[in-house]
């Protein structure tokens, strides 16, 4: 009897040591599959995420495109390059365009690099800001926004900076009938130290 009782106590520990196991092992199985779907849940996040930064992106620079098509070919403007229409900025740049039209930055330079205007505006304190050199190494020659293939040609793009990032589009400025010199142009940008913010808010 004495060994009958041993045996039954030897046969219970193992029944109970074989369902602990089972249920460490379910619990293990059960963790790894809850951590996978978990992951591509929030990869499937990161994703969306990573989309609606390009799309935010995509449609900024659009706009930006849209806004120097209204400058740069356009009489008045070459006018005002040319040094014939000096209250050009008064009477098309106003003081409350960049919070109306949503920018940062507008530049009008010659063919040159010569700067004939230059606005940075902080539209979350309302500021104006210097306009860094960096930026403006951007219109000299040399830079991404000085070389134009022809008069209708635009340039568009992400500039990352140390501290910052900006949309940015320029055109060349000619008439109306999109005569004239090519090399002088336009550049309107957005999102001056705030863009990635911005678009995440959205």
């Amino acid at each position: 009897m004495k060994w009958l009782n041993v045996s039954l106590r030897t046969q219970l520990m193992t029944l109970v040591c074989a369902i602990v196991l089972v249920s460490l092992v379910m619990t293990m199985l059960l963790g790894i599959e809850v951590h996978r779907r978990f992951s591509a849940l929030e990869e499937d996040r990161m994703l969306l995420h990573l989309e609606q930064i390009r799309a935010a992106v995509h449609r900024d620079i659009t706009r930006l495109e849209s806004l120097t098509a209204d400058w740069a070919p356009w009489d008045d403007t070459v006018r005002f390059v040319e040094g014939n229409y000096p209250e050009y900025i008064e009477t098309n740049i106003p003081e409350d365009l960049f919070t109306g039209i949503k920018v940062n930055l507008f530049l009008i330079v010659d063919a040159a690099g010569s700067v004939k205007f230059a606005r940075n505006y902080d539209l979350q304190s309302e500021q104006d800001m210097e306009v860094p050199q960096e930026v403006l190494a951007l219109v000299q020659p040399g830079g991404p926004f000085h070389h134009f293939k022809d008069e209708r040609d635009q340039i568009s793009g992400i500039y990352l900076f140390p501290d910052r990032v900006l949309l940015a589009s320029a055109r060349p400025i000619v008439t109306t009938d999109y005569e004239g010199h090519p090399g002088v142009l336009s550049c309107l940008a957005r999102g001056w130290m705030t863009l990635w913010w911005s678009i995440f808010r959205r």
